[in-house]
C-alpha cells in the first residue's frame, strides 16, 4: 500500500473511507446524500500537531538502537500521561535538575567537528545539498534558548551518544530527550508568527528534530518517515517564493525533499509536492550533479508510485488490453527512457567524479581481509577510490536508482507479456548486464567507505585506520596541477569514515539487496557468491555498531 501523505479530504468521506473530491465548500459526495459537508481541516496545522507527549514518552522507553541484548541500558519511563503540553512535559521529566556541564559542549564539538562546517567554504561541484554544513554558523546566530539551538544540542548528544564507548550510559538520553522536548515546543510556538513561520530557521528546526527522530533509521532494513518531515513539507509550502531566495534556502528545499524520495517513503502527493516546489525554486535549472541526479531519483519515484496505483496484474494475463497492457507500456517506456537518462548521466560526470581503481596487490593486507571483493572471473581483484565520500555516496546513491529503475523496466515487461508469471525469466541481456556492472561498482566501493574497520574500538582508534588512497598523474605529466591525490583530504576523509562512511555503505548494500529479492528475474543477476558476500559486509558493519544482525 502507498501511503500518499494526511488525508485532505472532508471528515465525512474520511469517515466513510472513501475518495473525496475535495469541492468547496461542500464536496459532491456529501451534496448526493443530502448531508450537511463539514469542510476540510486545516492541514498545514496538523503536519504541527503538538505530540511532544507521545514522543517524549517513546524515546524514554526505548534506545537509540535497539540492540539493548548487546549494549546494557537502563530504561526509564516519563510520567506524561496528564501532561496538557509540551513546557509541563519538560519541567516534570526525571532528568538530573543540571544536564552534566560539559555533555552539551562535548557533544557540539564533536558533531560540528566531524559533521558540520567543513564544506562551507568549498562545495565545490559535489554540491550534496546535506544542511549539516551550515549548522555551526546557524547554531552561533541563534539565541541559546531557539528551538534550533535546542534541537541541535538534541542532535548533537544523541550522535555523541552512538560514538561513545559508555554508549546508552544514564545521562545521554535523558538529556537529549529534554532538549528535543524544548525545541518542539519552542518550534510550535514560532508556527502562528506570521514572520517566524517562514524564516530559515524554523524550517532548519525541522529538519534537525526529523535527523533526531531517525537517528537510527541507517541501520533499519525498512525506513519510515517521521512528522517532521511531513512538516517540513507543510513549512515549504507555506513559505513559497522564499524557498529560493538564497542559497540555504535552495539547499533545505532539496534536502526535505531528497528524504523522500532516495529512501522511497513519500506518495503520490507528496512526491507531486516536492516536484512543484523545487519548480518554484529553481533547482530544477540546477546544472550540479549531485541535484540532476536527486532529479532522476524523483522521476522514478513518481514511476513507482505510479506503477504501484495499477495493482497486480493477472497471472492469466491482461483480460482488457486498454485496462492493463497500455498502462504498463507507458511505465515501461517512461522507464527505458529514463534508464537511458542514468547512463547519460554518468557519461557526462566531470573527470574528478569518476572512480579511480586501486589493485588489490597495493592495498594494505588488512583492508583485503575486511572487504575487498574478488570476483571469480577476474584475475585482477580491486576497489575505487573517490575524490571524496560526498562523491562517492552520490554516485552510489545514483546506483540504486538505476537498479530500482531496471526492476521496474523487468516488472514492467513482465507485465506486459502476460502477468508476473513471466516474472522468473530471465532479463534481457543488455538489462542484466547493466544490473550486475552496478552491483559491482557498489561492491568496489566498500573499501573506500569502510576501509578495515571490524570492531567498535578500531572504528575509534583513527591511527590504526587503514584505508585506500592513491595519487594519479594525468597528462601532461610535466605540469604538478596535474598529480590528484584521492582521496583529496586524507585527514578529513580518515574523520568521516568513522563517524559517516559505515552508516552511507551500509545503507547502500542493504538497498542493492532488497532490490535483487523483490525482483524475481533480478536475483538471477549477482554472481555466484556476490550475494553472500554482501550479506557478511553488512554484518561486519553492523557488528562494527555493536547491533544485532
Amino acid at each position: 500500500m502507498v501511503y500518499n501523505g494526511p488525508s485532505k479530504g472532508c471528515a465525512t468521506c474520511r469517515t466513510r473511507r472513501i475518495k473525496c473530491d475535495q469541492t468547496r465548500a461542500a464536496c459532491l459526495n456529501c451534496c448526493r446524500r443530502n448531508t450537511v459537508c463539514p469542510g476540510y481541516s486545516d492541514v498545514f496545522e496538523r503536519m504541527h500537531r503538538d505530540e511532544t507527549c507521545r514522543v517524549t514518552k517513546r524515546n524514554s522507553q526505548q534506545a537509540v538502537f535497539p540492540s539493548a541484548s548487546l549494549v546494557s541500558r537502563k530504561t526509564m519511563v516519563f510520567e506524561t500521561a496528564n501532561c496538557p503540553t509540551a513546557e509541563a512535559t519538560s519541567a516534570s521529566l526525571p532528568v538530573p535538575s543540571a544536564i552534566p556541564p560539559d555533555l552539551e559542549s562535548t557533544a557540539l564539538g564533536f558533531f560540528f567537528h566531524h559533521y558540520g562546517g567543513a564544506d562551507a567554504n568549498n562545495r565545490g561541484i559535489e554540491a550534496t545539498c546535506s544542511f549539516f554544513e551550515f549548522l555551526p554558523a546557524m547554531y552561533a546566530r541563534a539565541s541559546v534558548s531557539s528551538p534550533l539551538s535546542r534541537a541541535i544540542a538534541a542532535f548533537s548528544i544523541s550522535v555523541a551518544d552512538i560514538h561513545s564507548f559508555r554508549r546508552g550510559a544514564m545521562h545521554y538520553a535523558p538529556a537529549a530527550c529534554r532538549f528535543y522536548v524544548d525545541a518542539v515546543a519552542g518550534a510550535k510556538r514560532a508556527i502562528p508568527d506570521p514572520t517566524r513561520s517562514k524564516s530559515d530557521e524554523l524550517l532548519m528546526t525541522t529538519l534537525v528534530l526529523e535527523a533526531y527522530e531517525g537517528i537510527g533509521s541507517s541501520f533499519r532494513r525498512h525506513q519510515q518517515l517521521h512528522a517532521h518531515a511531513f512538516g517540513s513539507i507543510a513549512l515549504l509550502e507555506h513559505r513559497g517564493a522564499l524557498n529560493g531566495r538564497s542559497e540555504l534556502s535552495l539547499r533545505m528545499a532539496i534536502a526535505v525533499g531528497g528524504r523522500l524520495i532516495r529512501d522511497a517513503v513519500g506518495g503520490t502527493a507528496d512526491l507531486a509536492a516536492v516536484r512543484r516546489l523545487w519548480e518554484e525554486a529553481g533547482v530544477m535549472k540546477s546544472q550540479s550533479p549531485a541535484i540532476m541526479a536527486d532529479l532522476l531519483a524523483l522521476e522514478l519515484a513518481q514511476l513507482e508510485c505510479l506503477r504501484c496505483s495499477l495493482g497486480v496484474p493477472s497471472p492469466e494475463g491482461p483480460r482488457d488490453a486498454a485496462s492493463e497492457v497500455d498502462p504498463y507500456l507507458s511505465i515501461l517506456s517512461k522507464a527505458s527512457g529514463l534508464a537511458s537518462r542514468c547512463m547519460a548521466w554518468r557519461a557526462t560526470l566531470p573527470r574528478d567524479w569518476q572512480p579511480s581503481a586501486v589493485p588489490c596487490c597495493a592495498l594494505a593486507p588488512s583492508i583485503q581481509a575486511a572487504g575487498v571483493y574478488s570476483c571469480p572471473t577476474s584475475s585482477n581483484p580491486h576497489c575505487d577510490v573517490y575524490r571524496n565520500l560526498s562523491v562517492a555516496n552520490t554516485l552510489n546513491r545514483h546506483r540504486i536508482t538505476e537498479l530500482r529503475n531496471l526492476a521496474l523496466v523487468q516488472t514492467s515487461l513482465a507485465a506486459v507479456r502476460g502477468g508476473y508469471n513471466r516474472d522468473y525469466e530471465v532479463p534481457p541481456f543488455g538489462l542484466a548486464k547493466r544490473a550486475q556492472l552496478l552491483i559491482d561498482e557498489i561492491c568496489a566501493s566498500v573499501p573506500f567507505f569502510a576501509g578495515d574497520v571490524t570492531d567498535f574500538a578500531a572504528l575509534h582508534a583513527r591511527d590504526a585506520i587503514r584505508l585506500p588512497h592513491m595519487s594519479l598523474i594525468r597528462s601532461p605529466p610535466t605540469s604538478p596541477e596535474n598529480v590528484v591525490t584521492f582521496p583529496e583530504d586524507k585527514a578529513r576523509y580518515t574523520r568521516q569514515v568513522a563517524t559517516s562512511g559505515m552508516w552511507m555503505i551500509h545503507g547502500t548494500l542493504v538497498a542493492a539487496l532488497d532490490i535483487v529479492a523483490e525482483n524475481q528475474a533480478l536475483r538471477a543477476v549477482p554472481r555466484q557468491g556476490q550475494v553472500l558476500w554482501i550479506s557478511s559486509q553488512i554484518s561486519r558493519l553492523r557488528a562494527v555498531f555493536m547491533l544485532s544482525c
